[in-house]
């Protein structure tokens, strides 16, 4: 009987020990949701960095994204290598000058962290706007054969009186 006794408390100091350890985790990492539309807050020297992000579950499960910079009127910017740890979220967008790299924490409705272009990082806090609405521009089509080759050009304007 001792020995059950044993048992039944040492499985219960383990049990204890477990959801103590669970319990300190942050909440993000018990299941944050980091799907949803995102925006820039962070101010910059030259104004706001008007940079949004979107970020969804795809048919089979894996996280896809955009990028889109309505300042500049740049929408459906790839996003590439969504890596999800706790409450830290890491991805890049290889079709922008410099493969600029996004390392984020979330907190509640907020995302803070660096957005890092060729070593230069920058503070970055996104506030969640939304549900999340993917959308990435499709490349150009090829240029067909007749426009293929170098071309040049020389530009005359009239002077306006």
């Amino acid at each position: 009987m001792l020995s059950g006794v044993k048992k039944l408390v040492c499985g219960g100091i383990l049990f204890s020990a477990a959801a103590l350890f669970l319990g300190s985790q942050p909440l993000a990492a018990a299941g944050q949701d980091f799907a949803g539309h995102w925006e820039s807050t962070s101010p910059l020297k030259v104004g706001v960095l008007g940079l949004s992000v979107d970020l969804a579950r795809g048919e089979s499960g894996e996280w896809v994204g955009s990028l889109s910079d309505p300042v500049r009127k740049v929408f459906g910017i790839r996003v590439n290598g969504i890596a999800i740890q706790g409450d830290k979220i890491k991805f890049m967008s290889p079709n922008l000058p410099g493969t600029p790299a996004y390392d984020l924490m979330i907190r509640k409705d907020s995302l803070q962290g660096t957005a890092s272009v060729e070593g230069n990082a920058l503070p970055l806090t996104m506030k969640r706007a939304g549900k999340a609405d993917v959308k990435i521009t499709p490349p150009s089509p090829a240029v067909s054969k007749e426009f293929e080759g170098d071309w040049e050009a020389r530009c005359h304007a009239e002077p306006r009186l």
